[in-house]
């Protein structure tokens, strides 16, 4: 089985990925009632599906900023909003808060990493009475009935690429916490868990396998030879029309 590229295939992870918590993300912008004519900050852009929505959300009078670290990200986002000639809103390259626009945001969306500083950071870039809306892939809601072997051993791989990062304690179980002691008031907390038994988000685990695999290599966590076979596993297991798959959850936070 070949592998694409692990850019290509990252890519367009993170595509399959937006498009299959999209409804999730728009239920959670209709339920916070983002209000028409307001500014807005969405950090973590990628190629803009989020900003495009609170774009549409706040109107001709409102206006949106996405930042993206990835360069590749931003240029696809600002030539989208050509093509869909959306006009109020903008992308920028660079560190989360530093490349902004020098303005306070009606609200701020974005994914937080464990390491940033709610209080300096977070309140510095919303007005007050702002709002501030977290949506967190939780990875350990990516499920599949009937069990799978190479499904199972996906989990495994990427648990072990990203527990040095988040550490054994998810980050989105101690953000309520961290948000009350930053100041934020009405804090609160909903879990989303999206199940595929047809459809193109059905192919998000052997897309999230290409995805990571040279990390996997590089880090010795499985062969070439096993990473194949797990890969011609997990599209055949997509392929099954009995293969239910449960997505990644989603931790929706906001305050």
């Amino acid at each position: 089985m070949k592998f694409s590229t692990t850019s290509d295939a990252r890519i367009r992870h993170q595509q399959m990925l937006s498009q299959a918590i999209r409804p999730a993300t728009l239920s959670l912008l209709g339920t916070v009632k983002v209000k028409e004519g307001s500014n807005a900050l969405v950090l973590n852009c990628g190629e803009g599906d989020v900003a495009f929505l609170m774009a549409r959300l706040v109107g001709e009078n409102g206006n949106v900023t996405g930042i993206d670290l990835n360069r590749e990200n931003v240029h696809t986002a600002q030539q989208l909003a050509v093509i869909k000639k959306i006009g109020n809103v903008a992308f920028y390259q660079g560190d989360q808060f530093q490349s902004q626009p020098k303005k306070r945001f009606a609200m701020v969306y974005g994914c937080l990493q464990p390491d940033t500083s709610l209080d300096e950071q977070m309140c510095g870039s919303l007005q007050m009475s702002g709002l501030a809306l977290f949506e967190i892939i939780d990875f350990s809601g990516f499920n599949s009935t009937p069990k799978n072997y190479a499904f199972d051993r996906l989990l495994d791989l990427y648990s072990a690429l990203v527990r040095p990062q988040w550490g054994d304690n998810p980050f989105a179980t101690r953000l309520n916490q961290l948000l009350s002691q930053s100041g934020f008031q009405r804090v609160q907390h909903q879990y989303v868990a999206p199940a595929f038994l047809h459809g193109a988000s059905r192919r998000l685990p052997s897309l999230t396998l290409e995805s990571i695999r040279n990390k996997v290599l590089n880090q010795k966590l499985a062969t070439e030879d096993e990473l194949e076979a797990l890969l011609y596993e997990l599209k055949d297991f997509e392929q099954k029309t009995h293969s239910l798959i449960t997505l990644p959850g989603i931790h929706q936070i906001w305050g």
